[in-house]
């Protein structure tokens, strides 16, 4: 998910996608560490605040990013290959429908401060 997000909006700070993927700041980093020990990402930094680091994909990374999207596609292709077309649209609309409501919301609550 970070891998896409930083391939699909380059030059974000890690503190951008950190909010952009709700993934926890401090999480944020240490999973930025293992992509860029992959080769599969680069950080420098932001000319605009040098406390901040600009994270880009790199070819490997994309090229990386481009296989797991297609071996995805592959497994829910097969995964999916018993229901009709229309059984296939309603699943694929319902989990959108959860991830983007009430999943979304438990993170936020989760994510709330505790006063």
């Amino acid at each position: 998910m970070v891998l896409t997000e930083v391939a699909a909006n380059p030059a974000r700070t890690q503190l951008a996608l950190a909010r952009a993927t709700g993934t926890d700041k401090s999480k944020m980093v240490a999973i930025l560490d293992e992509l860029e020990a992959a080769g599969l990402i680069t950080r420098r930094p932001d000319p605009a605040d040098r406390r901040a680091r600009i994270v880009s994909a790199t070819d490997e990374g994309r090229r990386a990013l481009t296989a797991a999207t297609a071996e995805i596609r592959q497994i829910e292709t097969d995964l999916l290959a018993t229901l009709s077309g229309r059984k296939r649209e309603d699943l694929r609309h319902a989990l959108q429908t959860l991830v983007t409501g009430p999943l979304h919301e438990v993170e936020q609550r989760q994510a709330a401060p505790i006063t």
